[in-house]
Parts: C-alpha cells; structure tokens; sequence
C-alpha cells in the first residue's frame, strides 16, 4: 500500500535522526496479497459467505460476500426418519420413505423416487372372522359355526330313529375317545 519510511541519518557521522516527522519514503509499495476466505460453504439450496484477507498484513474487505448456491441437489441419500415418511408399513407393504440430497440433506418430495425400508406388517384376524383387523381384507374363509344338532364325535347331523341310535353311539365313543 505504501513504500517504505526512512529517517534521516546524517551525512558526515552516520548517526540516524529518529524523528517521525522526518522521514522519506523509498520503493514501491508492497501492496496487499489478498485471499478469499470461506466463512460458510454456499450447499445446494442455501448460499455461502466469503470475505478477502491480506495475508501480509491481516487486513480484511468484502466482508460477507454472498457465495451463490450450487443448485444442484443430488438426491441419493436413503434417510429412514419421519422427516422423509412417505407413507407408514400396512399389512402389504413396507413403509415407504422419500430421498434426501447428500450434500445438503434437503427432502425430495418426489412420489416416483421413493424407497422402503423394513418389513410389511402383515394382516391379523383376532376374532377369527377371516377378515384382516388392521384393514378389513378377507384373508380366509370364516370358521364356520357348528350346528348345535351335530354330533360331537362326527360333526354330523343324525335324523330320524336310526340316526338318534348313531348319534348314541357316537357320545358314548366321543365320551371314551373325545372328538373323531
């Protein structure tokens, strides 16, 4: 920025006059070494700031210069949180999740690029109707109800004189044995 400052010395002894009025420049002036620091790295969505410093003497200008954002997402990330929750497991399916950029973690809302992760939850009939609990497919057929005139040995309904002396029979042996 400036050249350099001498004092006087004295011509017939040498002897220097440290005088800070006095005084002479000589040379070309170093100038600044300026260099960009990054304060913040600018990511895909979001800006960065930068300012220079003078490596020869600390000075610093452009402070908070604005650094423009890359704009460019690159969304490969596999992120299982309820940040990126598409949609929970069901009985079918494994719950479904969206990506996220792997530089800056931004989500992509994108329903086409989506991945899962886990297990389906599979369906349940806890009153044995053959219907799912969780969302009401039919997963099997109803156990059917017995008829309260069947027979507990065979499952049969036994008429007339002859079917009651079978139906007979058949509680003395459910009787020994149990069912058929």
């Amino acid at each position: 920025e400036h050249a350099a400052a001498y004092y006087y010395t004295c011509a017939t002894c040498g002897l220097v006059e440290m005088n800070d009025g006095h005084t002479f420049q000589s040379g070309n002036p170093n100038g600044h070494s300026f260099e960009w620091v990054i304060d913040q790295d600018a990511t895909c969505g979001a800006a960065g700031v930068k300012h220079e410093y003078c490596s020869a003497c600390g000075q610093t200008r452009s402070e908070n210069t604005a650094i423009q954002p890359t704009g460019a997402h690159s969304f490969t990330q596999q992120n299982v949180s309820s940040d990126t929750l598409k949609s929970n497991a069901d009985c079918t399916h494994a719950a479904t999740y969206y990506y996220t950029c792997a530089t800056c973690g931004g989500v992509e809302r994108n329903d086409a690029h989506v991945f899962q992760s886990g297990s389906a939850l599979g369906h349940t009939s806890p009153n044995s109707d053959g219907r799912c609990g969780r969302c009401g497919a039919q997963i099997a057929d109803p156990t059917p109800q017995r008829d309260p005139n069947a027979c507990k040995y065979c499952g049969e309904v036994h008429g007339g004189f002859f079917g009651w002396l079978v139906k007979l029979f058949h509680n003395i042996l459910f009787a020994i044995r149990g069912p058929k």
